[in-house]
């Protein structure tokens, strides 16, 4: 494999088989099916026989001095977009924390929130009709709760199909 990296951070950004033609010059990379007209021979290479991460997606990754580096602060634009699309009834809501065995925690999750939290958590909870992944409320009781961000995704999908 072939990844093109941007030089200034090793970031790697497109992946193309070995016997890929890519092109860099001094104004854009062509590859084939698509010209990076962003990056050019003064902030990218290409690097060869690289074997690439079975995870690898487009910034996910540095490649420095031949080896793989995850970035933490990376974050899935997918993941993200569904994200922010999401939302779920609070029927649907209830029902997905009480087949996960945490809908009793809700109550001593928000009454354990500090005041002025707890109070609009309370309204939102109790008298809200649809709650959205990325609320204030969820970004509060997920870890309240000891969900990380993925449980909390696979959370609101089981909320999805009830």
């Amino acid at each position: 494999m072939k990844t093109i990296i941007r030089t200034s951070s090793g970031v790697s950004l497109y992946i193309f088989p070995d016997d890929a033609e890519i092109s860099v010059g001094e104004v854009s990379i062509v590859a084939p099916n698509v010209i990076i007209g962003d990056l050019n021979s003064s902030n990218a290479s290409v690097v060869e026989n690289v074997t690439a991460p079975e995870d690898w997606q487009a910034g996910k990754y540095s490649l420095i001095e031949g080896e793989w580096v995850s970035d933490d602060s990376w974050s899935n634009p997918e993941l993200e977009e569904w994200r922010e699309e999401t939302k779920v009834t609070m029927r649907q809501a209830r029902l997905a924390l009480l087949a996960a065995g945490h809908l009793t925690n809700v109550e001593s999750a928000i009454d354990g929130m500090p005041e002025g939290i707890r109070e609009a958590a309370r309204i939102e909870w109790d008298h809200g009709s649809v709650i959205e992944r990325i609320s204030p409320l969820v970004e509060t009781l997920a870890p309240a709760l000891g969900f990380t961000p993925a449980q909390m995704d696979d959370l609101f999908k089981l909320a999805e199909t009830l």
